[in-house]
């Protein structure tokens, strides 16, 4: 997991191995980046074992300094990447 603040924008990668767009949900509360998901695909080897499941919460500065609202995330090949804007 990291954590970028740059000029703009905080940037946040998180690595979700098997995840996809459709399987990750991503939100902001207060403080906090909160994102999770499961791997709905079984190993074909091991058929009687549960989806992994992914969940987690990155604290960031304060709400005031970020536009909540204009936050997007795009999911890659098991890689979440978020951006949040900051305030002018």
């Amino acid at each position: 997991m990291t954590t970028v603040k740059k000029d703009e924008a905080s940037y946040v990668r998180v690595d979700l191995p098997g995840l996809t767009m459709d399987t990750v949900k991503v939100r902001m509360d207060k403080d906090f980046l909160y994102f999770e998901g499961e791997d709905p695909k079984n190993d074909q080897e091991h058929d009687n074992e549960p989806p992994r499941k992914f969940k987690g919460q990155i604290a960031l500065s304060t709400q005031c300094f970020h536009k909540v609202d204009e936050m997007k995330f795009v999911v890659k090949n098991g890689v979440l990447r978020v951006k949040i804007p900051f305030k002018e």
